[in-house]
């Protein structure tokens, strides 16, 4: 049986063989196929062009690569500090615990709902520009909570909050998928999810050391502080794809065929990039990079994006990965309530005894 032969009537969808150096049927171009040093078929093709993303050197992939980890773990540590100054905001200003259990939920609803306005904003204007203003977006939020004394302040910051994680995750993963192949992909998402857990988990645990030693409104500012030193790196790099391409998104049946998406990025204008010059510093550093087939202003465009992205709701597996992610977060929602004061309980009872030695 051919791995890749999508005719096979033992084919895998979503099966791609990247080692037989005999078979390249995975790849859909009439250009020789290009292979890592390894042999590997690179997928998906790399064009000729040095602004190509996928041509990129290791360094410059390795340094996005960094920012981007480190992007994740920020938004998604601010995501969960709030708990930190429960105790404070209660005993102080008297605000109830279910209010602020309920500016979690408020958290929430704004990272599902802001990847789903994001996502088509981003094929249309770029992803930076959707990184900074999710990074506004934290910063305000972190700077509302600083200066909270009343249940309203508890509640309305995590709007912000929550619109600062949906970048990180909608978009993070997507940037990735730019500049490295398909082969590196599980590395390098292992990662992502790495920091996405080390923000999450070790976010609570350090706000509450913020709180007991320079009180509860410091959560809030470092988290300000910090992303807004984030945002002054984001607008000096360049994290966008930028190709000629036609966007698998012009066609909604593109969003649920896996092997079209593949088929289109692998059809490369690769005489068109052999004499493409590398770009000046200003346009790669444009914080908004419009799209080739962008029309006017795209308002048009991103209302029928914004419409064909609910296609994606009729796929049985997006209902399974949706209520799995909802218990997910409804676990969350209670543990960085409480995390931050129970955790470090159960570690002290835990080491007691080893303490005692």
């Amino acid at each position: 049986m051919n791995a890749s032969n999508y005719f096979d009537e033992d084919y895998i969808p979503g099966t791609i063989n990247v080692l037989n150096a005999n078979d390249d049927s995975s790849i859909t171009t009439t250009k020789p196929i290009k292979r890592s040093k390894n042999g590997i078929i690179l997928l998906p093709q790399p064009s000729d062009s040095p602004n190509d993303p996928l041509n990129w050197s290791f360094l410059r992939k390795a340094w996005h690569f960094a920012l981007v980890s480190f992007f994740t773990g920020l938004t998604a540590a601010i995501s969960n500090d709030a708990g930190a100054a429960q105790d404070s905001l209660n005993k102080i200003y008297g605000i109830s615990y279910d209010a602020m259990n309920t500016g979690a939920g408020v958290l929430f609803i704004f990272i599902g709902w802001s990847c789903i306005f994001l996502a088509p904003a981003s094929s249309l204007y770029g992803r930076k520009i959707s990184y900074l203003v999710c990074l506004l977006c934290g910063c305000c939020g972190s700077i509302w909570f600083a200066v909270a004394n009343k249940t309203s302040d508890t509640i309305y910051s995590q709007i912000f909050v929550g619109i600062s994680e949906s970048a990180a995750e909608a978009q993070a993963q997507q940037s990735l998928s730019d500049i490295f192949f398909q082969h590196q992909l599980g590395s390098v998402l292992t990662v992502y999810i790495l920091a996405t857990s080390v923000g999450s988990f070790l976010g609570p645990l350090i706000a509450h050391l913020i709180s007991q030693s320079q009180t509860f409104r410091w959560v809030g500012w470092w988290g300000a502080i910090i992303t807004d030193q984030q945002q002054n790196i984001v607008q000096d790099i360049d994290l966008e794809k930028k190709d000629s391409n036609k966007d698998v998104n012009d066609n909604p049946q593109n969003l649920i065929t896996v092997t079209s998406k593949i088929e289109n990025n692998n059809n490369i204008n690769n005489e068109k990039a052999e004499s493409e010059p590398l770009w000046p510093i200003h346009k790669r550093l444009a914080i908004i990079t419009p799209s080739p087939y962008l029309e006017g202003y795209g308002f048009k465009q991103y209302l029928r994006r914004f419409i064909v992205y609910f296609k994606v709701f009729t796929l049985p597996a997006v209902w399974i990965s949706g209520i799995l992610w909802g218990l997910q977060d409804a676990y969350m929602t209670f543990f960085l309530t409480t995390q931050d004061t129970f955790f470090l309980k159960i570690l002290g009872i835990i080491l007691k005894p080893v303490l005692q030695l």
